[in-house]
């Protein structure tokens, strides 16, 4: 059925034609995963690409279930036959689509972000380098007037691109059209979403009404041409992109795993655009990548501006659980939330969010003189008051404790840390026993655990930064 040449239009499409590009990205022995839902678009893309016999160990076809009923499970099937049929590898993966981030963020959004985190596991399983979508040139000009009606600029108007990371879309110049036209002259059946028809998705509503009108009053170029311009944006955002990234690395201050410090200073030299896109670019590198959030809006966007001409101590929360705060040392991106809490059991050792490695070890009172030679990153603890475990959480705001040396004072964290107030404070680990904070890595511990003459077991514990972490976030 696969291998079929079958000429149509002057030999514009028949089966393999991309299989020799495809075949010079992956180079000699890499292999590349196909995402088929059983639409047209998908089983095209599947049939143009399908290499020679000889190669198709290669391939691996990948169908992501969403869990929406009769339509899914008979997709999958048709999928499956039709790998099995061209001797492809096939694995499916059903997703859970929660109905809470349905209502945040819309079950488009939410089942995009479930299904290419399907198939990023289902490509280092089978270790492809390549993921590619069925994207077409109707796509991009759907999407150019989707996110125009929601103001977006540069980066959302010029998407989808051709390749991102590991994604490779290679009929994004195909249309719809083209690819049915294909698949008719080769007699390959597909499985039509019923959900493409329901006029509720703005997309379909553009799809179904509002390119009719856009070709009939314009002509089909018209239509194209917003692909065209999309196509002309990407290679302008590739340039801004180098420009935001050198933006970034001139107000970079520190950074660390889901955290970091912006120079404000340094970031008000560049144009508003340019404050924009690196400011969007800190919440990406920070945010939590298993969240639903895609994109900033408009509004908090404006509310992150004026936090950067504002003063020390004003914040706002942003979409993937980033808190943004501006202290006196700069713009604090912080990815870190309370989700991150980890039991550290003792002896053992702990890595945490941002790659502070913990380690707890067996010691005895030879070893320890009283004094610790590197105070908050070595210390030494009476395992008889902490216990087997602490629970390591991030610092809240308002967390006290009794600093060693101050008995029966319980004095607030940040003040301890900083000798300030909380505005200025940046990473900082909790470790608590018995509902007690006990030791505040790369800092000090509480005066309660210190160890005693009588102390039969002690704890020493060692908190080591990030390789790429300097120890000045000490100060």
């Amino acid at each position: 059925m696969g291998d079929t040449v079958i000429i149509k239009k002057r030999n514009k499409y028949y089966t393999g034609k991309l299989w020799p590009d495809l075949s010079k990205r992956l180079g000699r022995e890499g292999r590349a995963l196909i995402a088929v839902s059983g639409g047209a678009d998908s089983m095209a893309m599947l049939h143009l690409i399908l290499p020679p016999e000889e190669d198709r160990e290669r391939i691996v076809v990948g169908y992501v279930h969403h869990g929406t009923g009769d339509h899914a499970d008979q997709a999958e099937k048709h999928v499956r036959s039709a790998a099995f049929s061209l001797g492809l590898k096939f694995l499916a993966n059903r997703v859970n689509i929660d109905e809470e981030s349905v209502k945040i963020s819309g079950f488009e959004a939410v089942a995009r972000r479930l299904r290419y985190q399907s198939l990023n596991k289902m490509c280092e399983s089978t270790d492809c380098s390549l993921i590619l979508t069925a994207h077409t040139l109707d796509d991009r000009s759907e999407n150019v007037l989707l996110f125009l009606f929601r103001g977006a600029g540069m980066a959302g108007l010029s998407g989808p691109r051709e390749r991102h990371g590991n994604i490779w879309r290679p009929v994004i110049h195909y249309t719809h059209n083209d690819l049915i036209e294909f698949l008719e002259s080769i007699a390959v059946p597909y499985i039509e979403d019923p959900s493409n028809q329901d006029l509720r998705f703005t997309r379909n509503l553009i799809r179904h009404k509002l390119k009719p009108e856009i070709v009939q009053k314009f002509g089909k170029g018209a239509w194209k041409n917003l692909a065209n311009s999309a196509e002309r944006l990407e290679s302008s955002q590739a340039i801004l992109r180098e420009i935001e990234v050198e933006a970034l690395e001139k107000a970079l201050i520190r950074r660390k795993h889901r955290w970091l410090l912006l120079d404000t200073e340094a970031l008000l030299l560049y144009l508003q655009e340019l404050r924009v896109r690196t400011l969007i670019l800190c919440w990406e590198l920070v945010k939590n990548k298993e969240s639903d959030s895609g994109y900033l809006p408009r509004s908090t966007i404006r509310r992150l501006l004026g936090i950067v001409h504002g003063n020390p101590g004003e914040s706002t929360e942003l979409p993937g659980g980033v808190s943004v705060r501006l202290t006196t040392s700069g713009l604090v991106f912080n990815g870190i939330t309370q989700e991150d809490a980890v039991v550290w059991d003792m002896p053992g050792s702990v890595v945490l969010a941002d790659g502070t490695k913990l380690v707890a070890e067996k010691s005895h009172r030879g070893e320890f003189s009283g004094i610790s030679p590197y105070p908050g990153s070595v210390e030494y603890v009476d395992a008889g008051v902490t216990g087997d475990s602490f629970h390591v959480r991030p610092w809240r705001e308002g967390d006290r404790f009794e600093p060693l040396g101050q008995p029966g004072k319980f004095r607030k964290v940040a003040r301890v840390i900083k000798g300030t107030d909380s505005r200025s404070i940046n990473v900082l680990w909790i470790a608590e026993s018995n509902q007690t904070i006990q030791y505040i890595p790369g800092h000090r511990i509480a005066h309660g655990c210190r160890v005693r003459k009588n102390s039969n077991s002690i704890w020493r514990l060692t908190y080591t930064t990030p390789d790429n972490i300097s120890s000045e976030h000490k100060e």
